[in-house]
């Protein structure tokens, strides 16, 4: 399937390779990929994320559930990715890092011991265990609002089995408004606290303020990415009501941050993008006050053309409308022009 090379069998394992990018679309590839494996008696699985740059809470929700049923078979889905990459994150936001085994390299996921439980032959499987993300825990069985079939919620609030599902259900009732007790809601309000945390935060360390700002920078790109990738229409709309040169700084700042978020911590060392400001009086300045720094190209020799030509542009957007300036002043102006977007 394209962007997902499979199948690959290595020391018995099959060894499922991500592309960079997994949205809604390749996420459902990935699901097919996966039940394939499962299909041809493989337990356990491999999913390789070292290329992966971004995904969104389809490609979280496809592994979540490809974990259950490997466990149920006796089994386990292994992930191979980096420390600090975006894709770790989003896993350990999710909680999913506890529940799912993480190994930095393909030798060590195939090296690992296999499961000890395996499944009895006639014997019905375990149900699995609820799987937990951040405050909520789901336990019960529902029916999706789109298609009607059972499954096991992976939130507090979920109603569709699938992202295709939700999407679906989307576009044929979604209006213009989004707010409300959704994924989409808590992530505009984690957006807004981590936010509003980098502008309260004073003077701290290096490390500290790295944090603080990887963690604004990782929530309103995930926001962005959500609105684009299932919102496009309302997304759209409130660029064509801004005028051309406020909208050409707003897009310009998202792609820069998306460029951030691509490489800050996974390729590009977080320090090397953060210019720490000295206040004349006080000394070290807010966190807020920090800049940008110019960085250079990064060579992406891994990704395909398509791929590269994306990270060029967004590192081209990253000179122009990130480098040199404030953190504070960046990260407020996508959270406000989201914000207004999501409670439009």
């Amino acid at each position: 399937m394209p962007g997902i090379r499979y199948p690959s069998m290595i020391n018995g394992l099959p060894v499922v390779t991500a592309p960079a990018e997994i949205d809604v679309a390749i996420a459902e590839k990935l699901r097919l990929v996966l039940l394939e494996a499962a299909a041809n008696g493989h337990a356990t699985i491999v999913v390789d994320l070292t290329g992966t740059l971004f995904c969104d809470s389809s490609a979280l929700d496809v592994l979540a559930a490809a974990h259950r049923q490997a466990l149920d078979e006796g089994g386990e889905l292994r992930l191979v990715l980096p420390a600090n990459g975006p894709v770790l994150r989003a896993l350990a936001i999710t909680a999913l890092d506890r529940r799912i085994p993480c190994f930095a390299g393909l030798d060590q996921a195939l090296a690992a011991p296999r499961p000890s439980r395996p499944r009895q032959p006639g014997r019905p499987a375990e149900r699995a265990q609820p799987v937990v993300h951040g405050m909520f825990e789901a336990a019960d069985v529902r029916d999706c609002e789109q298609c009607g079939t059972g499954f096991e919620p992976l939130r507090e609030h979920a109603r569709f089995c699938s992202a295709l599902c939700r999407v679906t259900w989307n576009r044929t009732h979604a209006g213009g408004q989004f707010t409300g007790d959704t994924p989409l809601d808590w992530s505009a309000s984690a957006m807004t606290d981590t936010t509003r945390r980098l502008r309260d935060a004073g003077a701290m360390n290096l490390p500290e303020a790295l944090a603080v700002i990887s963690e604004a920078v990782w929530w309103v790109t995930l926001v962005d990415a959500t609105m684009v990738r299932y919102h496009p229409s309302a997304y759209d709309r409130a660029l064509a009501i801004q005028d051309p040169g406020e909208r050409k700084v707003t897009e310009g700042t998202f792609a820069g941050l998306r460029f951030v978020r691509n490489w800050m911590g996974y390729h590009v060392d977080p320090a090397d993008f953060i210019q720490p400001e000295q206040d004349t009086i006080t000394g070290d300045a807010p966190v807020a006050a920090w800049r940008w720094r110019q960085v250079p190209a990064p060579a992406v020799t891994s990704l395909p053309p398509r791929g590269n030509s994306w990270e060029d542009i967004r590192y081209l957007n990253y000179r122009v409308y990130l480098a040199g300036r404030t953190v504070g002043e960046t990260i407020t102006r996508a959270t406000a022009f989201l914000t207004q977007l999501v409670r439009a």
